[in-house]
């Protein structure tokens, strides 16, 4: 795993799935924000591109012991699943899900071709 840094952010990380290279996410990100989708739509996409959102950390701590969770929320009626895109929550959206939110928007042209690979898999 390569450990150059660019903007303090790992350009490889095996918790991300999809940014293999730090524009992936980028390029992801930008394209969520700019069609105006609500954070939950957003967060949607994002949890199926992720080792860690979706319920996908608590997965991988279990039978870590006690496990405390503190939750601090800036999302409208505090939804566990959306708040920080729910690492201890489970997901309850799918792979089609995130893409039929890049169709509502019309950004799937937008995405990188491995965020797209990723999402078709």
């Amino acid at each position: 795993m390569r450990t150059e840094r660019r903007s303090g952010l790992p350009i490889e990380h095996p918790l991300i799935y999809y940014p293999k290279r730090a524009w992936n996410a980028v390029a992801t990100n930008a394209a969520l924000l700019r069609c105006g989708a609500p954070i939950a739509e957003v967060n949607t996409v994002r949890k199926h591109l992720s080792a860690v959102k979706g319920g996908r950390l608590a997965k991988a701590i279990v039978g870590a012991g006690a496990i405390v969770t503190l939750v601090l929320s800036d999302v409208v009626g505090n939804p566990l699943d959306a708040i920080a895109s729910g690492p201890m929550v489970a997901d309850r959206t799918s792979f089609a899900d995130a893409l039929k939110v890049l169709d509502l928007y019309d950004i799937r042209s937008d995405m990188p071709e491995a965020v797209l690979r990723h999402l078709y898999a």
